[in-house]
């Protein structure tokens, strides 16, 4: 299957995402939230408080104008940029909001918009119905739904699910698993699948995987209609009955896939589903959590717009929803029980967060259960160590945030069975690499810490292979470390 280039999968997004610009910021200004701004800065909670506005809906539109480098946010309190006082702010000689706020145009996505922020009434019913599981026989509200998710997804599905694939290859601990996915009938379930277009991608990258697409009575029956399950893993990929929020998941699965379902729901609703997914997946079972993570600084790029536009969309059509975090994402999944949470991008800005469902520990196993600690090796790098009870293979992660080498963790998984024999650690950059020369250097710090992660793990020898894609940055590192 041919994959698609990361730029061509963000033009659907930004095309489609475009639509709230204006209106955020014509929000901004008709309630009074850049002028007050100007006056001095705020916490979110005090600007909603001030003003009588709905505190979900107003961190939304703050965040998309922090990318576009109107406003900032400094110790939980936002504060005007000097482009935002200039052109934003009323007493301001060069106030932009005469024409800005008489665009036809906007008129109708800004009213909806204000009327959000102002708490006017927000029907549910929807929500209720997919929240049941139940949209009473409306087959035609499923279809354009589905049809419309699917033409959204598809190709950034085409572009992510290499990165799902070998996320799910090197995090998936269950005994199924061990054999590799070319050689194991691996079960997936894909929870709140919609069209199942991610299903039908990784049933075509592993020959032997079975994918549950698990949706609502309607959208099983449009899926069925609509013949988005091409014949070729038709056997393998089939359209189940599932509601999100019922105890009676299916159990016995190897990997849960939830992919842009999290932020449709509040976090207590996000961490209840979660909590489902955990009971479905086998002891060692992955999950993998595919999102547009919000930006957690002020990051300006193509992506974070994409993903504060994305927030202001299910500030306007959700209750509670919101894209989060990595860092809140992390969390979450902490709540509902998972471990090893790790996050690593995929494409058109999305991430994948995986964690894991803990294994029973054995009487051999250490009394206090897993430790876990930190080393702050530099300013720029952690080294973070957790023993558990793990196959005799062991594998060490790395990964960088948006902004190169701001952030940089191994996963080092110890054992503590003399069984182990060898650590493999296989480091890939997905593209996150700078390309320039200054990459090189980066990956002879990444070299020197191989005899620290060594030490660390117990092991007495270690070596390492940088990979190279043939261009001028590496493309990842592969460490092997041995045992007596």
């Amino acid at each position: 299957m041919a994959r698609c280039c990361e730029a061509p999968t963000l033009i659907p997004w930004q095309l489609w995402l475009e639509q709230h610009s204006l209106p955020s910021t014509t929000a901004c200004i008709e309630l009074g939230i850049f002028n007050l701004l100007a006056g001095s800065p705020r916490k979110t909670s005090d600007l909603a408080s001030e003003l009588s506005l709905c505190e979900v809906a107003l961190e939304a539109v703050l965040q998309l104008m922090r990318t576009k480098k109107v406003v900032t946010l400094d110790d939980a309190r936002w504060n005007i940029l000097e482009a935002g006082r200039q052109f934003l702010v009323e007493s301001s000689s060069f106030f932009a909001g005469p024409y800005l706020c008489t665009c036809a145009a906007n008129k109708e996505a800004h009213d909806r918009l204000v009327a959000r922020l102002r708490r006017a009434h927000f029907s549910t019913a929807t929500l209720d119905q997919w929240r049941r599981g139940d949209l009473r026989g409306d087959l035609h509200r499923a279809e354009a739904c589905i049809v419309h998710m699917h033409a959204l997804h598809s190709p950034n599905a085409i572009s992510a699910v290499p990165t799902l694939m070998r996320v799910l290859e090197t995090r998936c601990a269950t005994e199924t698993a061990s054999a590799g996915l070319s050689e194991c009938p691996l079960a997936l379930l894909d929870a709140g699948g919609g069209s199942g277009v991610y299903s039908v991608c990784m049933a075509k990258s592993a020959p032997l995987m079975r994918c549950d697409i698990g949706e609502i009575p309607e959208v099983v029956v449009a899926i069925n209609g609509l013949g988005y399950i091409p014949p070729d893993v038709r056997t393998r990929v089939r359209p189940i009955q599932l509601n999100l929020f019922a105890d009676d998941w299916p159990q016995g699965y190897d990997a849960v896939l939830l992919s842009s379902v999290l932020h449709d729901w509040s976090e207590e609703e996000a961490v209840a589903i979660l909590q489902r997914a955990c009971r479905a997946l086998k002891p060692g079972g992955v999950v993998l959590v595919h999102e547009m993570p919000l930006a957690d600084s002020d990051d300006c790029s193509e992506q974070a717009q994409l993903a504060a536009a994305l927030s202001v969309h299910m500030a306007l059509y959700t209750a509670e929803g919101a894209q989060r975090t990595v860092e809140r994402m992390h969390e979450i999944l902490c709540e509902a029980s998972f471990q090893d949470v790790l996050t690593l991008p995929t494409a058109s800005g999305f991430s994948v967060t995986s964690a894991i469902k803990a294994r029973q520990h054995s009487k051999a196993d250490s009394p206090g259960g897993p430790l876990q600690k930190e080393m702050c090796l530099q300013d720029d790098f952690t080294i973070v160590t957790g023993l558990a009870t793990v196959p005799a293979m062991l594998q060490v992660y790395f990964m960088t945030c948006e902004k190169s080498f701001d952030v940089m963790r191994f996963l080092v998984h110890a054992g503590i069975r003399s069984s182990i024999c060898y650590v493999c650690l296989d480091v890939w950059s997905l593209h996150t690499f700078p390309s320039s020369l200054g990459a090189w250097s980066h990956i002879g710090k990444l070299q020197t810490f191989i005899s620290v992660a060594a030490m660390i793990s117990g092991c007495d020898r270690a070596s390492s292979h940088v990979h190279s894609t043939g261009y001028s940055a590496p493309s990842g590192i592969k460490m092997t470390m041995e045992t007596k």
